[in-house]
């Protein structure tokens, strides 16, 4: 038999009775105020212990109700071990209580974190991204071009002649054999300015600055294949569940991803940004060159765009605006340019385009 001194509460009152635990080699145990008064009597199996947790208190429930409390954990310890309770606990507690095991714990979870972060959340997302249906995809475009068309862009203010132009360029090059139904639309870019982006089931946009860019309707052509690569690869989708981590893995634990259409409300802003990680604009541009060569178009042609853009971006800056005044002050500022030009910068970017010859 052990004595374990602690504090009993009836669980009625607030009242504090300062007690003693007495426990029996058969898991009996007795509940006795200092002045010998008999508080109550049970057995091992029918009450509750809670864990230890450093040198906290540890609690007993007992079954009418009552509470035992007592911070001599080594005493509860023993007194469970003795009948094979709380093994796992002990464990714990040995490990908390030396430094070394915490520091170790310290970084494992620095590690996973940064795991999650570079590798666990992106992988998720595409793999969610990829299991969205056709309907998600429809839906997120239609009204995420609604959006833009009511805020940011208006109708064309291109000739007639050379919009019908500009579909005849483009239409040749628009895959046939993909589960996506590409075409193209012509805006006035308005405050964005010179811009190009694809929505998730194969609209490719082009404002009116993005074509008066360029120099010729070949380096277009440059653009379009960028703007594909997007939409195969699924950027925009896995970029905005990648900002939704929680919706991720709902979806990869109950399965059902039509169900998470609404997380796409975010989409507009990432489309028009651009805001890509270096990753997905890499991986889009790869697809740009190899469009290109399986054209018989030189690579080279999105250098020249890119230099155009550096070209420009220069010439903002030349006329005194700041850096992160241009999409906001500037109704020419180019947002497609803006974030090409450092994500990744625009010189490794023309180098990979020369070097994909």
């Amino acid at each position: 038999m052990s004595m374990i001194a602690g504090t009993y509460y009836d669980g009625e009152s607030s009242a504090q009775t300062l007690a003693t635990m007495r426990t029996g080699a058969d898991g009996s145990l007795q509940l006795l105020a200092v002045d010998s008064r008999h508080l109550g009597q049970c057995s091992l199996a029918e009450v509750t212990v809670s864990p230890r947790i450093g040198n906290t208190p540890r609690y007993i429930d007992l079954p009418d109700g009552g509470r035992f409390e007592t911070t001599d954990n080594d005493a509860i310890d023993q007194w469970l071990a003795a009948f094979g309770r709380d093994s796992g606990n002990r464990f714990l507690n040995f490990l908390e209580s030396h430094t070394k095991f915490v520091l170790a714990s310290v970084i494992l979870v620095a590690l996973f974190c940064w795991w999650m972060v570079s590798y666990g959340i992106p992988g998720a997302s595409k793999v969610v991204a990829y299991q969205l249906p056709a309907t998600v995809l429809d839906h997120s475009s239609e009204t995420t071009l609604a959006l833009l068309d009511r805020s940011l862009l208006s109708e064309s203010k291109l000739s007639d002649v050379r919009q019908q132009q500009l579909h005849d360029l483009f239409a040749p090059y628009l895959p046939s054999d993909s589960e996506y139904t590409f075409r193209v639309l012509l805006r006035d870019g308005g405050e964005i300015g010179a811009n190009a982006f694809a929505l998730p089931d194969g609209t490719l946009v082009f404002t009116d600055q993005m074509v008066e860019l360029v120099d010729s309707d070949e380096e277009l052509l440059a653009v379009l294949g960028h703007e594909i690569g997007h939409v195969v690869e699924r950027h925009s989708l896995r970029q905005t569940l990648q900002g939704s981590t929680v919706a991720v893995i709902a979806v990869l634990v109950v399965g059902d991803a039509s169900a998470f259409g609404d997380l796409f409300a975010a989409l507009p802003t990432y489309i028009i940004s651009s805001a890509y990680s270096r990753d997905f604009e890499r991986d889009a541009d790869s697809y740009a060159f190899e469009f290109l060569k399986a054209n018989d178009l030189p690579p080279t042609l999105f250098a020249d765009v890119m230099r155009k853009m550096m070209a420009k971006h220069q010439a903002l800056l030349s006329e005194g605006i700041e850096e992160d005044e241009l999409p906001s002050q500037d109704p020419n500022s180019d947002s497609w340019l803006d974030y090409l030009s450092s994500h990744p910068p625009s010189e490794e970017r023309i180098r990979q385009a020369e070097q994909a010859q």
